[in-house]
C-alpha cells in the first residue's frame, strides 16, 4: 500500500497528526456507544438507505464531541485551502461513521448535483484495528488509467483531504470495525 508521501505527491493533502492518540480513543469510544441509522445516499435530490451502494452506520454523538471536530476541522480548512488553491468558506456538518465486517461504499464523487456546493472532501482516520475497508481513490493516474484506484489506509488521527470531484470508494470491511468522520469544505 502506497504511503503517505506518495499521495502528498500526487497532489493531496495528508495530515499524519491532525488528532493525537487519546482524542482518537476518546471519539472511538463514544462513537461505540452511540445511537446508529443507517448511512443514505442521494439520488435525485432525495436521501433513502440503498445497500448496494453503501452500507454503514452514520453515528449521533454528542454535541461536545461534535464541537471538538468542528474545531479542528475550521483550524485545517485553510491550510487545505491554501494547498489546493481555493476559496472555501464553510464546512459541512461532519459525519461520524462505523463500517462494520461486510460494509463497504461503492465508488462515487461528493460533489453531486445534489451537492454543488462540496469542493474538498477531508477524512479523520480513527483506527486501523481491523481487516480491508480501505479507501481507494481513483482517477490519480489520468494519463494511464482513470480507473486505476490506489488504496488509502490513514493510521489513527491522519486526515486526508482531496477534490470532491475525484472518484472514491471504501472496499468491504473484512473483520473489526472501521471509525472515520467524514466532512467537506464548500464553496461561498
Amino acid at each position: 500500500m502506497a504511503g503517505t508521501s506518495v499521495f502528498r505527491g500526487l497532489g493531496l493533502f495528508v495530515l499524519p497528526d491532525a488528532l493525537d492518540r487519546e482524542g482518537c480513543a476518546a471519539l472511538r469510544d463514544e462513537m461505540s456507544a452511540a445511537e446508529p441509522l443507517r448511512a443514505m445516499v442521494v439520488r435525485h435530490g432525495e436521501a433513502k438507505v440503498d445497500d448496494s451502494v453503501r452500507r454503514c452506520r452514520d453515528l449521533v454523538v454528542s454535541d461536545v464531541a461534535r464541537s471538538r471536530v468542528d474545531a479542528l476541522l475550521a483550524e485545517v480548512r485553510p491550510r487545505v485551502a491554501e494547498h489546493f488553491h481555493r476559496v472555501v468558506t464553510r464546512t459541512e456538518r461532519p459525519h461520524f461513521l462505523e463500517y462494520a465486517e461486510g460494509d463497504f461504499f461503492s465508488s462515487h464523487v461528493d460533489d453531486k448535483p445534489s451537492s454543488p456546493e462540496r469542493k474538498i472532501s477531508v477524512v479523520l482516520f480513527l483506527n486501523e484495528d481491523y481487516a480491508a475497508g480501505e479507501l481507494v481513490l481513483f482517477g490519480l493516474f489520468p494519463e494511464v488509467d482513470k480507473d486505476l484506484g490506489l488504496p488509502f489506509r490513514g493510521a489513527p488521527g491522519s486526515l486526508l483531504a482531496f477534490p470532491s470531484d475525484l472518484p472514491h470508494e471504501v472496499t468491504r470491511v473484512a473483520s473489526g470495525r472501521r471509525f472515520t468522520i467524514v466532512s467537506w469544505y464548500c464553496d461561498p
